[in-house]
């Protein structure tokens, strides 16, 4: 009995199957818009070890220029595509699916198992949070990146979600606009080994501690690493350690932040 019912509901079956096949590709082909999604889908499927950027508002964007530029694969993620985004992603070859990131169909879309990194960007702490769980759940080995506003939030994603790096845009900008204000260029903090690292760009002024002294022995005493120097338009990257430093010299330094503030405060003491 059990195949006799089987045979008779298998064609009326083929008939379902055929004619939603037959809808879907009629829908899609005449449906520029979801033609274009579903090949920019297709291609993402095809990607191994790519990175993955939630959230395309203006971090996203210029996270998604820098990776190519890089001859990173990436593929972007958003559930509001402007035109214009659009059409950029598109002049870049990146795939961009449309929809909710928090969503395991989303991100099985955007290729996540294979995924060798996850940048989630929107504004919404609330929201980076609950698309880092749903990515760890579904790639326990990629690299997360997560943007954050709040730096207890930070701290305890890095904790207890293993999160490889927390950024927040108000801690990265609060440095390059203190500096910008003394005539300085603060870079972004980098952390290793739970210790801080950023770089300094400067101009010796006069008075400073480090007017009259070679690069080596300001190296060598004060435990920074001068990387570039500039003198009357002549610039040397890693310059000779027997260089004397004069005033209205420029200086580009790299060392622990603790030391970097100390620099730029001593630079400037006599004022």
């Amino acid at each position: 009995p059990y195949l006799l019912i089987f045979w008779y509901i298998m064609p009326a079956l083929g008939v379902y199957v055929i004619g939603r096949g037959a809808i879907d590709f009629v829908r899609i082909f005449f449906n520029r818009g979801q033609r274009r999604r579903a090949w920019e889908e297709a291609v993402a499927a095809t990607y191994r070890n790519h990175i993955i950027v939630l959230g395309v508002g203006k971090v996203g964007l210029r996270v998604i220029r820098h990776l190519t530029s890089m001859n990173f694969e990436a593929v972007a993620i958003d559930s509001d595509i402007r035109p214009e985004i659009d059409e950029e992603f598109s002049q870049l070859g990146v795939p961009l699916i449309s929809g909710d990131g928090r969503l395991p169909m989303i991100l099985e879309k955007a290729g996540i198992r294979h995924a060798q990194g996850l940048i989630v960007c929107t504004s919404s702490d609330q929201l980076n949070l609950e698309v880092t769980l749903r990515a760890r759940d579904m790639n326990p080995k990629v690299r997360i990146v997560v943007r954050a506003w709040d730096t207890q939030f930070a701290d305890q994603l890095k904790r207890f979600l293993d999160v490889d790096a927390v950024i927040s845009s108000s801690e990265i900008s609060a440095p390059a606009f203190a500096g910008a204000a003394v005539g300085i260029e603060i870079a972004h903090l980098m952390e290793i080994h739970g210790k801080s690292y950023s770089t300094i760009r400067l101009t010796v002024e006069p008075g400073s501690f480090l007017a009259g002294r070679t690069i080596d022995r300001l190296q060598n005493d004060h435990d920074m690493d001068i990387v570039l120097h500039e003198r009357n338009g002549d610039v040397a990257v890693h310059p000779d350690d027997d260089i004397v430093v004069n005033v209205g010299d420029s200086l580009v330094i790299f060392a622990r932040h603790s030391q970097i503030v100390d620099i730029a405060a001593r630079n400037r003491s006599h004022h």
